[in-house]
C-alpha cells in the first residue's frame, strides 16, 4: 500500500513540474509595393504595419504566423473597399479589419489615404503617364507568413504626378 501511495504522489509531484501548454503569439510584417509590370523601373513600397495571430503553443507557431499572414490580408482588402470612406481619410476611422482584435489581430496600420499613397509610390517610381501599375499587398516574416495579393491595377495620369 505504501508503494502505491508514495508511486501515486511521485507521479502529481512529476505531473506538476511540466507546463500547461501556454497560448502563443507569433506575427508578420505587412506593407504595399506599386510596379510597373515589363517597365524595368523596380518597385516602390510604403506603409509597413503588423499582423499578430494566437495559437495554442510554441509546436504551432507556424499556426499562429498563419492567422497573423491573414489578418494582413483582410486588412488589405478591406483598405481597398474603403478608400473613400471619410472617417477614414480624416483620420477618425480605419478600416475594420486593420484593427486589433484584443491580443490578436493587425497593428500599427496608420494609413488613412490608400489612394493618394498609392500615387505617391507610383510617381516616385518613375512611370510616363498615362500608366497602369500594379499594387500588391506583401506579407513577410518566418514560416506561414510569406505571400503575396494583387490588390489592384490602378491607372496613373499625368496629373497625378504633377
Amino acid at each position: 500500500m505504501k508503494r502505491i501511495a508514495f508511486a501515486l504522489a511521485f507521479a502529481a509531484q512529476a505531473h506538476a513540474g511540466v507546463p500547461a501548454s501556454a497560448e502563443t503569439f507569433r506575427g508578420c510584417k505587412g506593407y504595399y509595393m506599386v510596379t510597373n509590370p515589363g517597365s524595368g523601373l523596380g518597385a516602390e513600397y510604403f506603409h509597413t504595419f503588423d499582423g499578430r495571430g494566437r495559437c495554442r503553443g510554441k509546436a504551432w507557431a507556424n499556426d499562429c504566423r498563419r492567422m497573423a499572414r491573414d489578418f494582413i490580408i483582410d486588412c488589405f482588402g478591406d483598405a481597398w473597399r474603403m478608400r473613400w470612406d471619410q472617417e477614414v481619410l480624416s483620420g477618425d476611422a480605419r478600416p475594420g479589419r486593420c484593427l486589433p482584435r484584443g491580443p490578436i489581430g493587425v497593428r500599427n496600420y496608420t494609413l488613412q489615404d490608400l489612394k493618394g499613397a498609392i500615387e505617391r509610390a507610383a510617381c516616385r517610381l518613375g512611370v510616363d503617364t498615362p500608366a497602369r501599375v500594379l499594387v500588391t499587398g506583401m506579407v513577410s516574416g518566418d514560416k506561414g507568413c510569406t505571400t503575396s495579393v494583387e490588390i489592384v491595377r490602378y491607372r496613373i495620369t499625368p496629373d497625378m504626378c504633377g
